[in-house]
């Protein structure tokens, strides 16, 4: 209940927002709700190849019509 009313008040205010899961079982879950709300996201996990990250973070940092980064902590130990 309170990420739905963080995020709903950050996109009212065209924030952009990073969010940081320990578990990949908890970003799916987080996915859904993404999903189910229509906002725009990226994911980045330990599954996500190199070239993908590199693109997925260049486009994020241009577009601001993404606006949640959904992010891995264990993303960067390969």
């Amino acid at each position: 209940g309170i990420l739905h009313s963080l995020l709903q008040q950050l996109s009212a205010e065209k924030h952009r927002c990073l969010i940081f899961c320990q578990m990949t079982k908890m970003m799916d879950i987080i996915e859904e709700y993404l999903s189910w709300m229509q906002y725009s996201y990226f994911r980045m996990d330990g599954s996500t190849q190199i070239n993908d990250r590199r693109d997925m973070v260049d486009e994020f940092q241009k577009n601001s019509k993404v606006f949640i980064f959904l992010l891995s902590t264990r993303a960067g130990g390969l």
